[in-house]
């Protein structure tokens, strides 16, 4: 087995144990709060970008505290 199969079998199971663990540590919520906006962010981003792209018309993105978004056409 080669480096980068034992780096990325390394990261995946670094990454199941941290999806386990995490959410059983206390606060664990709120610290993963920022993380879980920029995610948001990025993907009603991407959303705004195919619409400028295919309608030329842009929308506005209202984002609320637990994550989630909304978003609102622009009107003239």
């Amino acid at each position: 087995m080669d480096d980068v199969t034992k780096n990325a079998r390394r990261a995946l199971i670094i990454a199941a144990v941290a999806f386990i663990v995490v959410p059983m540590v206390p606060l664990a919520s709120l610290l993963m709060r920022p993380f879980v906006w920029l995610q948001t962010f990025a993907h009603e981003f991407g959303h705004g970008i195919t619409s400028l792209f295919v309608t030329h018309e842009l929308f506005t993105i209202n984002m609320y505290a637990d994550g989630s978004a909304s978003p609102t056409a622009a009107t003239a």
